[in-house]
């Protein structure tokens, strides 16, 4: 059995002034989707609407761009807010797939808890105050008949831009000083590794309760392979000093080693890789191929206009094939 598994960071996807038509993206983004064939993607940058009279935040710009294709009959899971069930304003966490869910949950601060944090970089001392996460990450499972179930983590870890520091910046883009950008580039890793340490905790959660469990994790770490949010979920036996442990690792499905062609983003002229699809030891072994669509991507660093915008993304997706024998 082939089973196809995508992330694709689409990259702030909306209806409104702010953005590039939809009409304008609906095209590039639905041939992007069609060449993925995947029979499960993960989504992220997927901005909810609220039409008025609506009680609850609804993905009406999803709904045009999946119009006709074949993921407009998957099922569908995505990030909800705990008081009205619908979606959040911007950076939804939406995951498509071919076959049912068995399990859906969000997990925001479940196994991590906020981190008790007192700004110092201030000339006033600051109450101590909760660091919190912005975005949950979002599990899903389903079963395949004969061969198990399938959890699916798809996450989006925070940019490594800094956070705000109370009364630190002169402008929406200028800092006071370099010790409160420092600080604030600080609590921005601390909030970044934080979802790693969380997503690593859950899936070892999962493996507590199954050995043999088939775990992906997926999504936009913001973050190359190297990097301390990837080596806090991959948790190698090289990194551990211990090789019984190595059938928890995560294994990055790319490769611990990065070359010309493997990138999902350009950045100032730069080719890196922050999109990662990340496999459970033995479920890594039945992977068959990785395919990154990074042909057209334009460097994320130009500026532009609202009117010339690109329509697509400034990420590549990236599919995993898996071969999960016969049948």
């Amino acid at each position: 059995m082939r089973l196809r598994v995508a992330t694709f960071n689409i990259e702030n996807l909306d209806i409104g002034p702010k953005y590039p038509p939809i009409e304008a993206r609906i095209p590039t983004l639905q041939a992007q989707l069609h060449r993925l064939d995947a029979d499960v993607i993960c989504l992220q940058e997927v901005n909810g609407q609220k039409p008025p009279g609506a009680k609850a935040r609804r993905l009406d710009a999803l709904d045009l761009v999946l119009r006709g294709t074949k993921y407009e009959a998957f099922h569908r899971a995505h990030s909800t807010r705990e008081n009205t069930g619908g979606a959040f304003d911007a950076h939804n966490l939406v995951t498509l797939s071919r076959f049912p869910f068995s399990e859906v949950r969000q997990v925001l601060h479940t196994y991590v808890p906020p981190i008790a944090y007192r700004f110092v970089s201030i000339p006033e001392p600051e109450p101590e105050i909760a660091i919190r996460w912005e975005r949950p990450l979002l599990l899903t499972a389903f079963e395949l008949p004969g061969r198990g179930i399938i959890h699916v983590v798809n996450l989006h870890l925070r940019a490594p831009l800094a956070s705000p520091v109370p009364g630190a910046k002169l402008s929406a883009h200028a800092w006071r000083d370099t010790s409160s950008w420092a600080e604030g580039y600080y609590v921005a890793e601390m909030k970044r590794s934080g979802q790693a340490l969380e997503a690593r905790l859950l899936a070892d959660a999962i493996l507590d309760r199954d050995r043999q469990a088939a775990i992906i994790v997926c999504g936009d770490f913001n973050a190359e392979v190297n990097d301390t949010p990837l080596q806090i979920l991959l948790a190698g036996p090289e990194d551990t000093g211990n090789a019984d442990l190595a059938w928890r690792a995560m294994v990055p499905l790319g490769g611990h080693e990065t070359n010309e062609r493997q990138f999902t983003m350009v950045l100032a002229g730069r080719k890196i890789m922050l999109d990662h699809i990340l496999a459970s030891a033995r479920l890594a072994l039945a992977c068959r191929s990785v395919t990154i669509d990074n042909d057209a991507l334009l460097d994320a660093a130009e500026r532009e206009d609202i009117g010339s915008l690109r329509p697509g993304s400034h990420h590549a997706s990236v599919v995993a094939e898996f071969d999960l024998g016969a049948g």
